[in-house]
């Protein structure tokens, strides 16, 4: 056996045990720092003439480290302060209060309107910048409460990523989520790159995901399948309700997220302006309902953005090292063999390292530090690389071992095997499905 075929044995050793342990609920952070010694200790043993654990993780895995930070921590600050600032003065609940106010509308069809009203609302407040780790603190108490009262099985909740964790951080243009934004750095293009094929891939992702809904919901009716079988756990736990809530008019917590929009799309600031004018903004205006705005608010968004960060970053610390690795370059080879058209290589290879990292963020990070010259050199559209690339690593990076996944099951009370098939669907196939759609018109030329 090649030592070649030896090392990528090892890096599939290495992925196995992030996947199993991310799975049992092991940190990330350590977790990532494992693997990555696993991988440099099989590839020392293999070139013993190298330089070194040490030295490789000092130099190569650090690197990776180092680049997500400095060019993204400023960013997701921003976006986790501004997020708070929704949350904590009362913006973010007005906005799902009034929209679950809808399942009131649809007599009979309760049960349907509450799934798509929970999901409606992750899709606002993802569009509007909120961050994916606070809308599932907003929703969930709300959708507990719902789904309770009209005994719907809790862990149809989890059809509510498709409004949050699909074609709001990679498809649809305009959007000031990181994914969106990672392109523009390697590629020179704005949050609008590629509109048509952004917006064809969002509506192919929202078609498919109705439809799974539709089937869902569906099926637990046939079944008689009530809220406790799978709700007990979050049936047990209380949650206090916002308080500022009632003192937001919802016309009013509109408008901070849409300032968002304004600043980046067509005053065509920075990423970090924009989330800055929206953080002002939304305090300027709710002051009253932010009492100690540092303390409450400002200082506990900085402790979420460090975790963020340094979990993605070592993530992508990761995939440099994998990169570095025979086995790696062993896949590239096979991968350039198959003489496929750079469109559908960024489609196979953004899916892959997001699959591998189990993150979007740092799958489009690590495929774009690797690929994005090579792409460009073959004369293809900036925009089109920067729209496939987004929406090709919000595909595989929904797999069970992803961060985003074992926290928010954790949080919602539910489990992978009540639950992960409904994930799966809206956030897996759904996007998978998506991409290729825009591939296909990017073939003929679409932009």
């Amino acid at each position: 056996m090649s030592p070649a075929m030896i090392s990528l044995i090892g890096l599939l050793f290495a992925l196995a045990i992030l996947i199993v342990m991310s799975y049992k609920g092991y940190p990330l952070p350590f977790v990532g720092l494992l693997v990555t010694v696993v991988v440099y200790v099989i590839e020392t043993i293999l070139t013993p003439e190298g330089p070194g654990i040490v030295i490789l993780m000092k130099e190569t895995f650090m690197s990776g480290f180092v680049s997500f930070t400095k060019g993204y921590y400023l960013l997701l600050l921003l976006s986790t302060v501004f997020a708070m600032l929704m949350a904590d003065s009362g913006c973010a609940e007005a906005i799902a209060t009034t929209v679950v106010q809808l399942t009131k509308k649809f007599p009979g069809r309760e049960r349907y309107a509450a799934v798509f009203a929970i999901t409606l609302i992750g899709f606002i407040l993802s569009a509007g910048g909120v961050s994916a780790f606070i809308i599932v603190f907003v929703c969930m108490p709300i959708a507990k409460s719902l789904f309770e009262q009209l005994d719907i099985p809790w862990h149809l909740f989890q059809i509510y990523t498709l409004g949050v964790g699909t074609f709001t951080l990679s498809a649809l243009p305009g959007m000031a989520s990181v994914n969106n934004i990672i392109p523009t750095q390697y590629l020179g293009t704005t949050a609008m790159a590629a509109p048509m094929l952004g917006i064809i891939g969002s509506l192919v992702i929202i078609a498919f995901g109705v439809v799974y809904a539709l089937i869902a919901v569906r099926k637990t009716i046939v079944d008689g399948e009530g809220f406790m079988k799978t709700g007990a756990r979050i049936a047990a736990t209380q949650f206090a309700k916002e308080k500022y809530a009632q003192d937001v008019r919802t016309w009013q917590a509109f408008i901070p997220p849409l300032a968002v929009l304004v600043v980046l799309n067509i005053l065509g600031q920075a990423a970090e302006v924009a989330m800055l004018s929206g953080c002002i903004l939304c305090y300027v205006m709710f002051r009253r309902n932010l009492p100690d705005v540092i303390r409450n608010t400002v200082l506990k968004a900085s402790d979420n953005a460090a975790m963020v960060v340094c979990t993605t970053s070592i993530i992508v610390g990761f995939g440099a090292a994998a990169s570095s690795t025979l086995g790696y370059q062993l896949v590239l080879a096979k991968l350039n063999e198959l003489n496929l058209s750079p469109i559908w290589q960024i489609v196979l290879t953004g899916n892959i390292i997001a699959g591998l990292l189990g993150s979007s963020a740092g799958g489009v990070s690590v495929t774009l530090s690797q690929f994005a010259d090579q792409w460009l050199a073959t004369g293809l559209n900036p925009e089109v690389i920067h729209r496939l690339t987004a929406m090709a690593a919000q595909g595989l990076d929904s797999l069970p071992h992803a961060s985003a996944i074992v926290v928010g099951y954790a949080v919602c009370r539910t489990t992978h095997k009540d639950s992960y098939k409904h994930t799966f669907w809206t956030s897996v196939a759904a996007t998978i499905l998506g991409v290729i759609v825009a591939a296909i018109f990017a073939s003929f030329g679409v932009v």
